[in-house]
């Protein structure tokens, strides 16, 4: 039995509403994460990093992440520190009044709507 899918918007709209994103678990956790940054402060190349990184759990367990996916939580860590109001609007099921977003595959814009302002 084949099931509908769901349009983009309302996969996002219930990710946000419900704390579920689903689709495969980040390869990168929060311990690689600090380890990456800490590298990179020190002047460190991301190919320097990566064989320092070893993957807990999974498929690849024991292995090292790949550079793509060290870039891409580099990437998703400096979106989280360039918007934190919406990451932690979010995390409380809201948005702020005035707050709208426009996803695409690459970003997540923020965009405040003239004349509303935010409390």
């Amino acid at each position: 039995m084949k099931t509908a899918k769901k349009p983009i918007g309302a996969q996002k709209s219930f990710s946000l509403k419900t704390d579920r994103s689903g689709g495969r678990p980040p390869v990168i956790t929060d311990d690689m994460l600090h380890t990456i940054l800490r590298g990179k402060a020190l002047g460190e190349s991301v190919e320097q990093i990566q064989p320092d990184l070893i993957i807990p759990t999974g498929k690849r367990k024991g292995q090292s992440p790949s550079v793509a996916s060290i870039y891409r939580a580099l990437a998703e860590h400096e979106k989280a520190r360039a918007y934190p109001e919406a990451i932690e609007a979010a995390h409380e099921g809201g948005l702020p009044k005035g707050l709208t977003f426009t996803w695409t595959n690459e970003s997540v814009e923020m965009i405040m709507r003239p004349g509303h302002v935010t409390a």
